[in-house]
């Protein structure tokens, strides 16, 4: 008599005397017969459970198939073929050579990196489980983040691509996910997995096949449309498959090897132990510049979180043109941050102007208020809260207020003052020679610069105390 354990994770189809001459424990359970020996193959992987036989009410250990520090790469085909059979859901899950080739890839020269996934998982995938549940998409779809992304937040591709799926600018933009220098809405994890459950959900209704949705958020839906038209207008993936792009090829295999390596990682004795630090949080509203290492401070948390928390935030600030901009903290400083908010928020206004000089600048009728911020090298949103403008549109003769940096206004000065030289008449340019400092001058290098003319005659022409010259300051040369 053969017995056939269909789907039991850890069993094959094996004759059931040798199953008895060899020890092994059975028990039935529904319509499949189980087989339970100390480390052996046919053990199950769950260790320091009990599970009960339902028809003979005998309880049988569950026990590691192998020693803890054994590393384990291979198991029996068929075992292997049973274990893909289970979990065949929504998404097909093909056992075939190229699945194969990735399923060795992981267990051997990319073991560490599914340990890694194991560890960073909890990160992601209760957000992940949430979305795809909301939107009626398969389970198995957290998986192609970890190809993707490696569950990074803030991985950025060669090809621009960015976040945890990896969109490309245009596509992101579509999606209406914000990128510019400070914010890229695609690291976001929650608004970047909701497009990308919209976009999975568009794709597999285009294709009305998931390897081929998969294969189009890969490559785009316009090479899937070429393969298929090249294949002869034929439908599956593997029908396709020599007609699609190297990368895609590679990548549905590779998606259903992450499926099945992630899923039985215990199995094959791959280090599932570790996980993550997960930063409760909760979220915050501004509507206005917010530098995060002052906020760090102020409330008395880590930077490194309130990163963790805001991937999209490139450069620990956000700007004021961001309205309504939702911001996650630790959830225990929620409160300190309520009772401060006046305040925490009050002092973020000051520090954008911290080491910067006021000025007073009246608009001429060729001014815009980009071509201003341009030339003080501020934001634009900075003048209009400086000056409580409530657009962008300003008229010829409005006094504004100016918080620009020495440096800048060292340099604006210098071309101030030598666009006013190269307007002067011939005929006094030719009587005397003046120059306007740059900075880094000093007046040995002025003199070099000159012929040679002695610093000692400049310091005299100029009546100075010293050898100290400043940016923008006019020196008589001769």
């Amino acid at each position: 008599m053969t017995v056939q354990l269909k789907c039991s994770k850890y069993a094959v189809g094996v004759s059931l005397s040798m199953l008895l001459l060899n020890g092994f424990s059975l028990f039935a359970q529904r319509d499949t017969v189980y087989a339970i020996q100390p480390q052996q193959i046919f053990a199950s992987a769950d260790s320091g459970k009990h599970i009960q036989a339902a028809q003979t009410n005998v309880i049988v250990a569950k026990v590691p198939l192998f020693a803890p520090s054994q590393i384990v790469t291979n198991l029996p085909e068929t075992l292997v073929a049973d274990q893909f059979d289970c979990m065949e859901e929504a998404i097909p899950m093909t056992y075939n050579e190229m699945s194969k080739k990735f399923v060795q890839r992981f267990l051997t020269k990319e073991r560490q990196f599914i340990s890694q996934m194991a560890e960073r998982k909890q990160l992601y995938f209760p957000l992940y489980e949430s979305l795809l549940q909301k939107h009626g998409l398969p389970d198995e779809l957290k998986y192609l983040s970890i190809i993707e992304s490696a569950l990074n937040p803030r991985a950025i591709s060669r090809a621009k691509a960015a976040g945890l799926w990896q969109f490309m600018p245009s596509t992101g933009r579509y999606f209406k996910l914000h990128q510019d220098a400070y914010i890229d809405e695609r690291m976001n994890p929650s608004k970047a997995t909701e497009a990308a459950c919209i976009y999975l959900k568009d794709l597999h209704r285009m294709f009305g096949d998931w390897h081929l949705a998969l294969a189009a958020y890969n490559c785009g839906p316009g090479n899937v449309r070429r393969a298929i038209r090249r294949s002869g207008n034929k439908t599956g993936f593997w029908q396709i498959y020599r007609h699609l792009p190297a990368e895609t090829r590679a990548y549905v295999p590779k998606f259903i090897a992450v499926n099945y390596v992630m899923k039985h990682a215990a199995v094959y004795n791959i280090n599932t132990s570790a996980i993550a630090r997960i930063i409760p949080s909760d979220t915050i509203v501004v509507n206005q510049y917010l530098n995060m290492e002052l906020l760090a401070r102020m409330i008395n948390v880590s930077l490194d979180d309130l990163r963790q928390l805001n991937p999209q935030v490139k450069k620990n600030i956000v700007p004021g043109y961001m309205k309504n901009y939702v911001l996650q903290i630790p959830a225990q400083k929620k409160d300190t941050f309520n009772l401060y908010r006046i305040d925490i928020l009050k002092v973020m206004t000051l520090k954008s102007i911290v080491g910067r000089t006021k000025i007073h600048y009246k608009v001429k009728s060729s001014d815009e208020l980009n071509t201003i911020a341009g030339k003080y090298e501020v934001s634009i949103e900075n003048i209009r809260r400086w000056n409580r403008l409530r657009g962008n549109t300003v008229k010829s003769g409005t006094v504004l207020v100016i918080w620009a940096s020495k440096s800048v206004l060292a340099i604006n000065q210098w071309k101030t003052a030598n666009e006013q030289l190269a307007a002067m008449k011939p005929a006094l340019v030719s009587r005397i020679k003046v120059y306007f400092v740059r900075p880094g001058d000093t007046l040995a290098k002025i003199s070099k610069l000159h012929g040679g003319v002695a610093v000692e005659k400049i310091i005299k022409h100029n009546r100075l105390i010293g050898q100290e010259v400043k940016p923008g300051q006019k020196l008589i040369i001769s």
